[in-house]
């Protein structure tokens, strides 16, 4: 008997092994991106020199994962809008809390993950002494960027460089907790700091690319109207 638990344990790991081997290769090749990328100037907010006018491409993906170690692609995951309340985002980011009530609409939210590249880095806080989370998505249509996700510990180094380089935010105090705001050309950047399991304090930074998104919903949504028409 304990032979044969043996072989079934056996068997199950190597069935994970080739399954995480899988997938680590699916992730690596099931992304379709220029070779290098545009070297126009950056506009609005910026993130690793990339702004609502850059665009994505395989040579950048290998200059962040040389910064930030191996990266994670979501390939089939659909863009959320959970960082903050509904209330919120309605009375202080009105584009944002559309996009979020269309994706109620289950097809959109389908296509919305079928239609981006979505990046995340595990390995983060082992390469770096800065970041504690680092989440980026693309439109795989146009490559550009559609929202950045990222986290610090450095909270207070943190904040002081965002008042630099973009000067100082609009400050709001909402449900009983501070953000603050920034907003340049057609991006928005929010931060509030928060806190993680075991009560230390992080600052959690998001970054809208408004008409990024606008424009990527809008193509998806006619993308969706034109199959419709093509099955009748």
């Amino acid at each position: 008997m304990k032979k044969y638990i043996k072989i079934i344990v056996i068997a199950s790991l190597i069935i994970i092994a080739a399954a995480i081997i899988i997938g680590v290769f699916v992730n690596r090749r099931g992304i379709d991106l220029p070779e290098n990328s545009n070297t126009i100037s950056a506009k609005g907010i910026t993130f690793e020199n990339m702004g609502e006018n850059f665009l994505f491409s395989s040579d950048k993906r290998k200059k962040l994962e040389k910064k930030f170690g191996n990266d994670v692609l979501e390939s089939w995951t659909p863009l959320l809008f959970d960082d903050f309340s509904q209330d919120f985002l309605k009375n202080h980011l009105k584009e944002i809390f559309k996009i979020s009530k269309k994706l109620e609409n289950p097809d959109l939210k389908e296509k919305s993950g079928k239609n981006s590249i979505k990046i995340k880095y595990p390995y983060v806080q082992k390469n770096t002494a800065i970041f504690k989370e680092i989440y980026l998505s693309f439109s795989g249509l146009t490559k550009n960027p559609l929202i950045f996700k990222i986290s610090s510990y450095e909270y207070e180094n943190f904040i002081k460089s965002l008042y630099e380089k973009f000067s100082d935010p609009q400050k709001i105090t909402f449900d009983g907790k501070e953000f603050f705001f920034w907003k340049k050309d057609n991006s928005v950047m929010i931060a509030e700091i928060k806190k993680d399991r075991f009560n230390k304090p992080y600052l959690s930074i998001v970054i809208y690319y408004l008409e990024n998104l606008i424009n990527f919903f809008d193509s998806t949504e006619i993308k969706n109207e034109k199959n419709i028409e093509n099955i009748f």
